[in-house]
């Protein structure tokens, strides 16, 4: 599995970790690279996640495989902390998937 942390993201980063994810999820592959990743299958079974962007909305990620969802929280302000986390359970999910995601989020 893989954990990650990040900061408040701005609109920049938002659309950038849409895009990681969409080519995680659909492609099996990390956004820069054009084959998989170092010939190591790429698979995501679970993603999950909360983060705030700059213009103050709260973002819930949940997925199982393929699908995924990624909503602004609505309802009262739950406390987010100045950082959020995202949850990736699957497998091939090293150090090179870690530093990816990091560099869009932190």
């Amino acid at each position: 599995s893989l954990r990650v942390s990040c900061r408040v993201l701005s609109p920049e980063q938002q659309v950038r970790l849409e895009e990681w994810i969409r080519t995680v999820l659909w492609e099996s592959q990390l956004p820069e690279y054009s084959a998989d990743t170092h010939g190591r299958p790429l698979e995501v079974m679970r993603c999950k996640g909360m983060f705030g962007t700059q213009s103050g909305q709260t973002f819930v990620l949940q997925g199982v495989r393929n699908l995924y969802e990624l909503e602004p929280l609505v309802g009262d302000d739950v406390g987010l902390p100045g950082h959020g986390k995202l949850v990736f359970i699957g497998r091939g999910l090293d150090d090179t998937v870690r530093k990816s995601l990091e560099r869009i989020v932190q």
